[in-house]
């Protein structure tokens, strides 16, 4: 019979709750399991207390730390105290909070007003409402024990979820030896490597998660960070010539792969249950779920929709050369796109820079740590990030002179540098004429009189040869 009045309905619920957190006797339960766990739980107790040798004690920092933690907004618990009431208390309640805290760790026993809670029951969608078991319990905790909760996670150092795994991954690339930029080996191998040994620890399993907003910015950070450290660029660099130079993709991307992969082993499974729960997923169409997150990754690198893939059934191979050409595709045409509007890469040539292959200044080095030092130089000048007078200018424009400081002739950028500053004349003499008859060999003097009479044209043609490509596909032409 459903209970109309407010008073029943509130004694319902409340035993029901009651019932459902009380240990129920069953006839069936072993009690020497029961006396075992208890004795082993005991004894943990006694080492643990026997093995700390010195006094547990909380600071007021970590008392501080612990309410800047509590989350405003949020509902009263049965006390009526709010994270507001807590957070605006002022240094006053840290002491309480101390004393309180320290007591509980030298007795062993917390406080029973931390761990109760207000239950809400909240009903299951399209459920009958008049079941009391049709409804979930939602626990508002006290705010006190929140407090002590997260001192006690801080005093216990505990990491868990992504602090885990990126303390975890983070300590994966510093056991691979030489992969640390202009101290070991060439950018390409170290790419190589973290590519092999890294990314797959960094993202394993997370196809089949849907990852909130911060977690894909941490993977994301995580990931460019660790590209620009291999090629010893500062943070400033612009991301797109961070992958493209290294032929890297970004980690969505890289997840993406993984996800679509998944999707094929779907496809491909003869388990009838798991192909009848993918179309049933897919129909339903609801946010937040791997199906509608794969339809979005097939509609953006345009590959065949959901129905032909359950449908016609792809090769394994034949099914990760369409996804890796697709995937390429996309981040090349969108990385270059973005090179294009950054004025710090206006030396930088964008025609042969494409996901897959790595330029030209990692690709021609030895391992040496001498040429490995050279080209993180003119990769610097490639990306805008090399620090010259007009670079240092932008940083701070009321105290430094954009001028050359050795001649004062002119503005110090890198065409000053390259082809003007008396100070290089005769390293420029030793080598140019070198450069300028290997190249009019290749192209003769009437092209090269035409794309290389100005400085730019030969401060380009200095820091990126692959310039020169261009300029044969138009002879070609």
């Amino acid at each position: 019979m459903a209970l109309k009045q407010p008073s029943s309905q509130r004694e319902t619920f409340a035993d029901y709750f009651k019932n459902l957190a009380t240990p129920q006797e069953n006839p069936n339960f072993k009690d020497e399991l029961l006396t075992s766990s208890t004795n082993r739980c005991n004894l943990i107790k006694e080492v643990s207390k026997n093995i700390t040798k010195k006094k547990i004690l909380v600071t007021q920092q970590e008392i501080l730390n612990a309410i800047q933690k509590l989350k405003n907004g949020e509902s009263p618990d049965e006390y009526g105290i709010t994270a507001e009431h807590i957070r605006y208390a002022g240094n006053e309640i840290t002491y309480i909070y101390q004393n309180i805290f320290n007591q509980i760790f030298e007795e062993g026993k917390v406080a029973t007003s931390f761990k109760t809670g207000v239950i809400t029951p909240v009903p299951k969608k399209g459920k009958d409402l008049t079941q009391a078991t049709n409804n979930r319990g939602i626990t508002v905790t006290s705010a006190h024990g929140k407090v002590y909760e997260y001192v006690l996670i801080e005093k216990a150092g505990c990491k868990t979820g992504w602090n885990l795994i990126f303390t975890s991954i983070r300590r994966t690339p510093y056991s691979l030896t030489g992969v640390h930029g202009t101290n070991g080996l060439n950018p390409r191998t170290s790419c190589k490597i973290y590519q092999v040994y890294v990314i797959p620890r960094l993202l394993y399993g997370l196809e089949t998660l849907n990852l909130q907003n911060k977690d894909t910015v941490a993977l994301c950070s995580f990931h460019l960070s660790t590209l620009k450290l291999i090629q010893s660029l500062p943070n400033r660099t612009a991301t797109s010539a961070v992958y493209l130079l290294l032929r890297a993709l970004p980690i969505t991307a890289e997840l993406h792969k993984r996800q679509l992969s998944l999707l094929h082993s779907i496809a491909m499974s003869h388990n009838n249950s798991i192909r009848e729960i993918a179309w049933r997923q897919h129909t339903a169409g609801r946010p937040n779920i791997f199906f509608k997150r794969i339809n979005d990754i097939l509609d953006m690198y345009q590959l065949p929709s959901f129905n032909e893939i359950m449908n016609q059934h792809y090769n394994k191979l034949d099914w990760k050369s369409i996804v890796r050409t697709a995937i390429s595709s996309y981040w090349t045409v969108k990385l270059k796109a973005d090179c294009e509007e950054k004025s710090t890469l206006k030396l930088l040539s964008k025609r042969n820079l494409n996901i897959g292959q790595t330029h030209n200044v990692w690709d021609t080095i030895s391992s040496s740590v001498k040429d490995v030092r050279k080209a993180a130089i003119k990769v610097r000048m490639l990306t805008g990030t090399y620090m010259l007078q007009t670079l240092k200018v932008k940083f701070n424009q009321a105290e430094i002179d954009p001028t050359c400081p050795i001649y004062k002739l002119e503005a110090e950028d890198l065409q000053h540098l390259l082809t003007s500053c008396p100070a290089y004349r005769h390293i420029r003499k030793s080598h140019f004429q070198q450069i300028k008859e290997y190249v009019v060999s290749k192209i003769g003097n009437s092209v090269w009189t035409i794309n290389f009479n100005s400085k730019m044209a030969i401060t380009k043609l200095l820091i990126d040869k692959t310039l020169l490509k261009g300029t044969f596909s138009q002879m070609t032409k």
